[in-house]
């Protein structure tokens, strides 16, 4: 399962982060449609040159992307989102839309991040449209003007 392939990386950071509680993100992208395999692989590379070396892209099930991005707060993940979105809409890619876990605040561990993240993502699916914003417990897309990044959930 790809849960699996992504508890490696973000298990890894969550050993750093602990010890200090340093924040970090993770901003799941999910794409209006599925991609082929080889599409995908060159979102994801595009994505990962457009980001600092210290964050990761993961590939996540399709249609998803996990991007880890450590040090970042809510307000380093809208940074991020929105280098995202111009990257998304530059490689002709519609109908994304965005969802971020933050540690420690959303979980303590990759398990309580990952799905944190997945239920987020998954109210996107079902409720997508409702909101052009990235966040925890919003739902956005791609084509979003002006977005807050803030947990709705507490």
């Amino acid at each position: 399962r790809h849960r699996r392939r992504s508890w490696g990386e973000i298990r890894k950071e969550v050993k750093r982060a602990r010890p200090g509680r340093t924040a970090f993100c993770l901003l799941g992208v999910r794409f209006g449609h599925v991609l082929s395999g080889e599409r995908r692989e060159s979102v994801r590379r595009a994505l990962a040159g457009v980001l600092r070396e210290t964050d990761t892209v993961i590939a996540g099930p399709d249609p998803n992307l996990i991007l880890l991005l450590p040090f970042a707060d809510r307000t380093g993940a809208e940074t991020v989102w929105e280098k995202v979105k111009r990257t998304l809409e530059h490689l002709n890619v519609e109908g994304a839309r965005f969802a971020v876990a933050v540690f420690p605040e959303d979980g303590e561990d990759e398990d309580a991040l990952l799905t944190a993240l997945e239920k987020r993502l998954a109210e996107i699916q079902v409720d997508a449209g409702k909101s052009d914003g990235p966040a925890a417990g919003e739902r956005g897309n791609a084509a979003g003007a002006n977005h807050t990044l803030r947990n709705t959930d507490q």
